[in-house]
């Protein structure tokens, strides 16, 4: 139905719904490419009643991990639905989709009604039927709280749009602000797809895959997870207050097949104890190598771009700073187009991403232009393939965490329009989304490093093969998982760059506050 706008009813318990539904019902009201042609309200699902114990369990949650922009606080949104027709039926209004934005049961012939059947979240389906979202994943540990919208026509249920988040360890009320934002989009995105005739072929028969029982936990359950809880946050308070994380890049000269050769034998870079580096990446010159990285003060964590060069034999020239800003610099992306030099630096912090571009390469840069703007991006890592550019950066549409998904913008030249992809985000997985350094070929194919961030930010890095890229689709396959295993006492990991013969890491560990790390 390429050109048509989709027709959609809304199906509702109340005019009362929590702040993430009340955005789903603002951005189909103001949808580019679907009309709210009417609204049906279902009797309300009286709400399970829990035991005292697990009542004090989210009381105490509640009190002591409390967010600011809170998904659940209520909105009222009968004033955005007054001039909406009510209807008793999909097929009194012709609707295409009957989205669901409450877990009340409806009519079963309402999803042979609705052309393209009803809609509705798997976690509030879940909550309607006794289950508490959210929680399983932290009572069960798992790394990644999975985030779901269905179809369920007389054809079966399908996957719409699926998205991974990191499960919070410790906090329901912490760990569901992101999932639950990022869950907001998930309509307008599935709309999208309608409309241009698009369908994810991994998503269409694959079922979501439930945590745990559709019920609260028991007392032997919740004393398992408050003891579990207590001590995680107990020993993070401790280890805070006598230490810090700190991240450092290590050199190694190149070993083999980055696919499945040895991580080993990278020698740390020295640095000041007030310091910490991350995020490098080499560039090579003519005969000359240069070790681009973010430079940080260990205190505030403000970073900018540092500059060195590595030397044939392995050791480092004098390092100067190259790059300052009033805002956090990272990930300092430097590539050559034409006959000049150009830095993609994280700008995150300035909600932009910004090219700049050498003055005098490697130690002077001016801003060249602005890419983007009003986003939350990280880790622009930019791509020549088939003509055309393609950026890809770690983004978020909403308060949701940049570490969760992958989008993708291309241009036909530096200085032209960027486009979105189709398919954005074109990775919604937190174990593999965030970039983590240049994308590389051996063998004859190109690979693209990307985080692992499902058990903390930068716990991994996947190797991932891409097998389609283009301006309709993007696909890619893991083929290698690099854990922080390649140094002793590792915490974390998360960029990878091989040039120049040689091979760069980083690392992050806990240092005593105030001890220098001595490598």
């Amino acid at each position: 139905m390429s050109g048509e706008r989709v027709r959609v009813v809304a199906v509702l318990d109340g005019t009362i719904l929590p702040a993430w539904l009340h955005r789903v019902l603002g951005d189909l009201i103001r949808s580019r490419v679907a009309d709210l042609v009417g609204v049906a309200f279902v009797e309300a699902v009286p709400p399970k009643r829990r035991g005292l114990a697990f009542r004090a369990y989210q009381a105490f949650d509640q009190r002591v991990f409390a967010q600011s922009n809170d998904p659940l606080v209520p909105v009222d949104v009968s004033e955005q639905l007054a001039r909406c027709p009510r209807v008793a039926s999909p097929a009194e209004a012709r609707a295409d989709v009957a989205l669901k934005l409450t877990g009340a049961p409806v009519p079963p012939g309402w999803c042979a009604e609705a052309r393209l059947g009803v809609w509705s979240f798997d976690h509030v389906e879940g909550e309607a039927r006794g289950g508490v979202p959210f929680l399983w994943e932290i009572a069960r540990r798992h790394p990644a709280t999975e985030t779901v919208l269905s179809a369920h026509t007389p054809a079966g249920s399908r996957v719409l749009v699926r998205s991974s988040a990191k499960t919070d360890p410790t906090s329901v009320v912490r760990g569901r602000r992101g999932p639950l934002w990022k869950s907001a989009t998930f309509v307008e995105r599935a709309l999208r797809k309608v409309a241009e005739r698009r369908e994810d072929p991994e998503e269409r028969r694959t079922p979501a895959s439930p945590a745990g029982p559709e019920r609260a936990p028991g007392l032997l359950e919740l004393a398992r997870l408050g003891t579990h809880v207590a001590l995680r946050v107990g020993h993070d308070r401790l280890r805070r207050r006598t230490h810090q994380e700190s991240w450092f890049i290590a050199l190694r000269r190149s070993q083999g097949s980055l696919l499945e050769g040895p991580m080993r034998d990278f020698v740390p870079v020295h640095m000041p104890a007030d310091r910490f580096y991350a995020d490098p990446i080499l560039v090579p010159d003519g005969e000359r190598l240069w070790l681009f990285y973010e430079d940080a003060d260990r205190a505030s964590g403000k970073g900018s771009i540092r500059c060195s060069e590595l030397r044939a034999d392995g050791s480092l020239g004098e390092s100067h700073l190259v790059l300052e800003c009033d805002y956090h610099l990272s990930y300092p992306f430097v590539f050559r187009h034409g006959d000049a030099w150009f830095m993609l630096p994280e700008t995150c912090e300035h909600g932009t991403v910004e090219l700049w571009r050498a003055a005098q390469f490697p130690w002077h840069w001016k801003l060249e232009r602005v890419l983007l703007s009003g986003v939350t991006a990280v880790d622009p890592t930019l791509l020549e393939h088939d003509g055309r550019l393609w950026l890809f950066v770690g983004m978020g549409e909403t308060v949701g965490e940049v570490r969760d998904e992958l989008f993708i913008f291309s241009a036909d030249a530096l200085g032209g329009e960027w486009r979105p992809h189709p398919r954005n985000p074109v990775v919604a997985d937190v174990r593999y989304a965030r970039p983590a350094g240049p994308f590389f070929r051996e063998g004859g194919e190109l690979y693209r490093p990307g985080q692992d961030c499902a058990g903390g930010y930068g716990s991994a890095f996947w190797i991932h093969r891409v097998d389609r890229l283009d301006e309709h689709e993007y696909r890619e396959t893991p083929v290698r998982r690099v854990d922080k295993d390649w140094y002793p006492h590792l915490i974390t990991t998360h960029t990878i760059h091989r040039a120049g013969g040689f091979d760069v890491i980083d690392g992050g560990l806990w240092l005593a506050r105030g001890k220098p790390f001595t490598g």
